[in-house]
């Protein structure tokens, strides 16, 4: 599984790494914003890497569902 995205094709993202072990999405935004999400599971983001857009996903799948600390 490619846990590891870094986009051209996102506005609002650049890079988003998933770490199974721990069930956590980091997602680095564009405005060079980073965050990362707890309890991901392993299904949500097989479904985020497919969706259309990243932001999308990660704004109706992860946002609203997760834990999140900002790391910058």
């Amino acid at each position: 599984m490619r846990n590891y995205i870094k986009t051209r094709k996102s506005k609002a993202i650049a890079s988003m790494r998933y770490s199974r072990k721990n069930q956590t999405l980091m997602v680095e935004y564009r405005n060079g914003g980073r965050y990362i999400y707890a309890k991901v599971r392993p299904t949500t983001w097989r479904t985020v890497k497919k969706a259309e857009t990243f932001g999308g996903a990660i704004n109706t799948l992860v946002k609203p569902n997760h834990d999140f600390v900002r790391i910058n």
